[in-house]
């Protein structure tokens, strides 16, 4: 488990940046919970949409080591 922990985190460098978005997304959403009525599948997508954009940053520009080009 440790190894695999090992492997997959390398590969998700920018998660922590992605977490503080959905964070700050969330956040935002509480306080102004008020003003704005967004739609429950909204909220949903927005997250995956962040989260899965944290994967992709490594990989567009910072190509993996080892592959031929």
């Amino acid at each position: 488990m440790y190894f695999l922990l090992a492997g997959v985190l390398t590969r998700l460098r920018f998660l922590t940046v992605g977490l503080a978005f959905v964070l700050a997304f969330i956040g935002g959403k509480m306080i102004a919970h008020k003003w704005v009525d967004l739609p429950e599948y909204i909220s949903l997508l927005i997250v995956i949409g962040i989260s899965g954009d944290s994967r992709l940053p490594p990989r567009c520009f910072f190509p993996v080591r080892g592959r031929a080009s």
